[in-house]
């Protein structure tokens, strides 16, 4: 038998609905039949997602590759350290998240572009959050791309 194929799933915007959104999807177990998931994230903000959510997924965190996705009950988050969850603040567009979720991002893509995932998922993002997350430290305030 062919191995399932790893797909990498950024969490989206820990102040969003990001993490229930993924937490709701892979809750039921029907993605491990076909792909072994694996979140890129935040541990602390994908288990108030599975909270808010309200499945029965046990979150862990993982520092490499090995075996994840395997567990339909447990989802396996790559968390690299990129957000203090303690800036989390639910339905507020924050720079810190912002900034994480481009990391989180760049990570999905990395692990394509390396061969180490199959493709990559993005749940939802707060485009004000990562234009703002973008532009911290810089002298001119926030704007916001054409469109949103």
């Amino acid at each position: 038998m062919t191995e399932r194929p790893l797909i990498a799933i950024t969490q989206g915007d820990p102040c969003g609905i990001g993490p229930e959104v993924v937490a709701r999807a892979l809750g039921g177990g029907r993605p491990y039949a076909v792909a072994r998931p694996v979140v890129i994230g935040c541990v602390e903000s994908m288990e108030a997602g599975v909270a808010v959510a309200g499945v029965d997924l046990k979150v862990r965190r993982i520092s490499s590759l090995d075996g994840v996705g395997m567990d339909p009950g447990r989802l396996d988050v790559l968390d690299e350290g990129r957000l203090d969850p303690g800036r989390i603040q639910p339905g507020r567009a924050v720079a810190e998240c912002g900034r994480a979720n481009g990391a989180w991002l760049a990570t999905a893509a990395e692990l394509c572009t390396r061969g180490d995932a199959a493709g990559t998922v993005m749940a939802p993002v707060n485009a004000e959050a990562l234009v703002r997350g973008a532009q911290r430290g810089r002298s001119s305030a926030p704007t916001r791309p054409p469109g949103i």
